[in-house]
């Protein structure tokens, strides 16, 4: 089961961003969230992606157009991982 447990509010807060760019992730279905009242609560399964999208945002000065292509990037290359190791475990038993 998921836990919700942080508003989108009180992140923001928490790291001086404007809600706007937290929206822009929701938007892009980058990170999931629910509903609760007046109030957007963000899986914690994406809170560490987020917290990586701030700290490349904040640190290297990518506009968020960029996060998008960093993360679309990063999910590609851990498949094309996932797929070489499938292979592998295929070829050991050919060999």
């Amino acid at each position: 089961m998921t836990k919700y447990n942080i508003s989108i509010r009180q992140f923001c807060k928490a790291y001086d961003l404007e809600e706007g760019f937290v929206m822009n992730f929701i938007e892009t279905e980058m990170i999931e969230i629910e509903t609760r009242g007046d109030d957007y609560l963000i899986k914690d399964e994406h809170l560490g992606l987020l917290e990586k999208m701030v700290r490349l945002h904040r640190d290297l000065g990518i506009n968020e157009a960029g996060l998008e292509t960093i993360h679309h990037l990063l999910e590609r290359m851990e498949e094309m991982q996932e797929e070489i190791r499938s292979l592998r475990n295929r070829l050991r038993l050919y060999e």
